[in-house]
């Protein structure tokens, strides 16, 4: 009888005690206004609301101030007591012309809440002065109100009276309470009547015997459970539960509107154009925050800050290292010690409210030549999944372990192995756990990244994608698994020392004399000299090519189209058998010959000049698609005698005679990179060292247009004479060696590195020469070259 009625008659006693705590109770505060933001400049937001009309005044106003922060801010705004509905408000996002972003505004009573995001805030507000129409970020959620002046804000276009009017209300909810006592009650019943019962009238508990496993079983049984635990710990601490990006942030005061960038690297001063983010800052009186997301599956250790190019002076107030919830912070005083400025930094010095640099030049930076690589990877493992892998590792390990313990056949079964099954299994579920120890133990050589493309990050685990999520994460794993590197080393040295072919034959092929050859698709029958183009497609280049030379003249602008041509073209005799040229002609002469007869655009072709070239030495690399500084020199030269033609005042090209030819022997074939036999396959520099130096410079990057196109970050260079022409080059990788050669000729230049042409770009950097130069092998992208209908 007590064990029934004493957990009734408690569960009862805190059904009670529940009601009594949650009665309503009467309300003193009135309204709560909770605004979520995200900014990377400080200031004060100010509310304005009114009750009864659309009409605003300082006295119903209030102030809050705002911090720079990469995360989601909230700030809060509580309204007198008497003030029980809205019929306006109005939001003033500080007095500065700069970009925020509007999350959401939630609006608190004593016991309702309505939080209205991006998208209904975008139907109810509208921007009212000095603001640029608000824009919603759909990827994001979030409104960007970007501010054209110093005093900005937005206004509700609807009454918000039937939202305050329904937060404010003074009744809890029901149903609140009545799940609350139930959810009590039921933690108060069950556990009480099953202690009484265990108490009062305990019954005996029979355990049937069962015979001791033997040693063997046990010691097998214990292997496979910590095998499996490790296993489900390894797999899902793979998964990023929680966004692990790195981040690097710097709050700042800039004199200027200006882009900043940050440069990665795994060596010293080793930074590269390929490896930077890049991130736009405003000129303000005010703090803020410049957020730069740095490779989060890429290894570095080095970095490089790029303080713009427009600036007369910067204040640093501080720097984070940022992973989730996890940062290392640097004062200024520790910004100073950690990082030395460039020549163009004339003045660095620690004052009261941070670090103050002042700059002479156009190209000011701090670099760091301390190893941040170790606090990178302590940072992010200290941001990763927290105990979540070690708790399933854990309850997987005695799951199995209690499966295996309670089957009765399997002592038996494992007590009748051999010594050689038992070595033979050991050796297998070490074999298995070996990727997971190449994580923990530092047992995994360290090889330098040799594939020529972008390796695929880590996905995030959320709810919204799980149905791509596996796949995702194959990708990445396959690009990422330990080990991968040194068995693709292995893989490349097998083909390569035993089989005498390439590793990757749908990537690379073996020529003649160590001669190495790009394969991709379309390659094999271009290198066959098969028809590359149809009639149509012909007609379609042929077209497009005079709208956009018309397009450019309108404008005074002269356009060329300018196509090194492939290694096999100028290297027939390396080729493999295989490749053996079937037909007398290639696409590139399929091309020029229709462009002859029917446009007014000619292709610039140096391939007569570059087969006569490699007489002297050789013009492309045996082991890398592209041609070395002695080809470079002749398809300039090529190049320059066309412009020529058209621009006399561009002066005489250099000879041969100019330079100083140094044979330098290196490891950086690009077609050798990819085999990762970059070190048994060397290439040749033949580096071009000029008797007189050259008298071009290179400049700051500055912003462009169509920047979702760029494959690398744009080249700025000025030349000595202000009345040369100037020249926008649409590149790829041929171009690399022709700007050192090129920069003297122009008063200035632009390199992108893109394969379309950018109309905006012309637009936008007005150049008098247009030179589009595109590689023999990407010439049928010409008929995907389409950013505009009409040119």
């Amino acid at each position: 009888m007590v064990r029934r009625s004493l957990p009734l008659l408690l569960a009862v006693i805190a059904v009670a005690c529940v009601q009594w705590w949650t009665r309503p109770s009467p309300h003193t505060a009135g309204l709560r206004i909770d605004i979520e933001l995200r900014t990377a400049h400080a200031g004060t937001w100010e509310i304005y609301h009114d009750a009864d009309r659309f009409s605003y005044d300082a006295a119903h106003s209030m102030a809050a101030n705002v911090a720079p922060s990469s995360d989601v801010r909230s700030i809060t705004f509580q309204l007198p007591a008497h003030v029980g509905h809205l019929q306006g408000l109005r939001i003033d996002p500080g007095q500065e012309p700069v970009e925020t972003r509007l999350v959401a505004i939630t609006f608190q009573g004593p016991y309702h809440s309505e939080r209205l995001e991006a998208p209904a805030l975008m139907d109810m507000f509208s921007a009212v002065n000095d603001l640029r129409p608000l824009v919603l970020d759909t990827e994001r959620n979030e409104l960007l109100m970007d501010a054209t002046g110093d005093d900005p804000y937005i206004a509700s276009m609807v009454p918000l009276t039937s939202i305050t009017q329904k937060v404010m209300t003074g009744e809890r909810p029901w149903w609140i309470r009545l799940l609350l006592a139930l959810g009590v009650a039921a933690a108060v019943f069950f556990p009480s009547r099953w202690l009484l019962c265990r108490w009062i009238a305990p019954r005996p508990v029979l355990r049937p015997s069962r015979p001791q496993p033997r040693l063997r079983p046990m010691l097998a049984i214990g292997i496979v459970s910590v095998l499996a635990g490790l296993l489900t710990q390894g797999l899902i601490n793979n998964i990023d539960l929680v966004d692990r990006a790195l981040l690097l942030e710097i709050e700042m005061k800039v004199s200027a509107n200006d882009h900043f960038q940050v440069f990665d690297a795994e060596k010293p001063g080793s930074f590269t154009e390929d490896r930077y983010s890049a991130v736009p800052v405003k000129q303000s009186e005010e703090w803020q925050l410049a957020v730069f997301k740095l490779p989060k599956d890429r290894p570095f250790r080095y970095v490089r800050i790029d303080l713009g190019n427009h600036q007369d002076s910067v204040t640093l107030r501080r720097l984070v290292l940022r992973c989730n919830d996890r940062s290392i912070e640097y004062d200024a005083a520790a910004i100073d010690d950690l990082f030395h400025p460039n020549t163009d930094i004339t003045m660095h010095e620690l004052l009261p409210d941070g670090l103050h640099l002042a700059f002479s030049g156009d190209d000011p930076f701090l670099h760091c030549d301390e190893d941040l690589g170790s606090r990178m990877r302590q940072l992010q493992d200290q941001a990763g999944n927290g105990p979540v892998p070690w708790l399933a590792g854990l309850l997987v390990a005695v799951m199995v372990f209690a499966g295996l313990f309670t089957n009765e056949r399997l002592p038996h079964l494992l007590g009748q192995g051999r010594t050689v099954e038992w070595c033979t299994m050991l050796a297998f579920c070490g074999l298995l756990g070996l990727p997971l120890l190449g994580e923990w133990l530092p047992i995994q050589p360290e090889l330098a990244d040799t594939e020529k493309r972008p390796l695929a990050e880590k996905p995030l685990l959320q709810a919204h994608d799980l149905l791509d999520f596996p796949a995702r994460y194959m990708r990445y794993y396959g690009d990422h698994f330990p080990y991968r590197k040194l068995l693709f080393r292995w893989n490349g040295l097998f083909h390569h020392h035993v089989l005498h072919t390439s590793s990757m034959p749908d990537n690379v092929i073996y020529g003649k004399d160590d001669f190495l050859f790009l394969i991709r698709p379309g390659a094999v029958d271009y290198y066959r000299g098969l028809p590359l183009f149809t009639e149509e497609e012909l007609a379609t280049i042929a077209q497009r090519l005079d709208k956009r030379r018309a397009w450019l003249a309108s404008q005074g602008i002269d356009y060329y189209l300018y196509v090194p041509p492939l290694k096999a073209t100028i290297y027939p005799d390396k080729r493999p058998d295989k490749l053996a040229q079937v037909l007398p002609t290639t696409g590139m002469d399929q091309l020029k010959a229709y462009l002859e007869e029917h446009s007014s655009v000619k292709i610039i072709d140096p391939r007569q000049e570059l087969l006569a070239g490699r007489q002297v030495r050789d013009t492309y690399y045996t082991s890398d698609i592209h041609w070395n500084p002695w080809g470079a020199l002749i398809g300039y030269q090529v190049l320059m005698q066309r412009l020529l033609q058209d621009h006399p005042e561009l002066g005489i090209p250099c000879s041969a005679s100019d330079y100083i030819v140094e044979a330098d022997t290196n490891d950086q074939g690009d077609l050798a990179l990819q085999l990762a036999l970059n070190d048994q396959l060397p290439r040749v520099t033949y580096m071009m060292a000029p008797h007189a130096p050259t008298r071009y410079r290179e400049l700051s990057e500055r912003p462009l247009p169509g920047t979702g196109f760029f494959k690398y970050r744009p080249i700025f260079t000025q030349g000595p004479d202000p009345q040369a022409p100037k020249l926008l080059m649409f590149r790829d990788s041929f171009a690399v060696y022709l700007i050192p050669y090129l920069g003297d000729h122009f008063r200035e230049a632009v390199y992108v590195w893109t394969p379309l042409f950018l109309p905006d770009v012309v637009e936008q950097e007005k150049p008098d020469i247009v030179v589009q130069e595109v590689m023999e092998l990407f010439l049928p992208d010409l008929l995907h070259d389409k950013v505009r209908e009409n040119i």
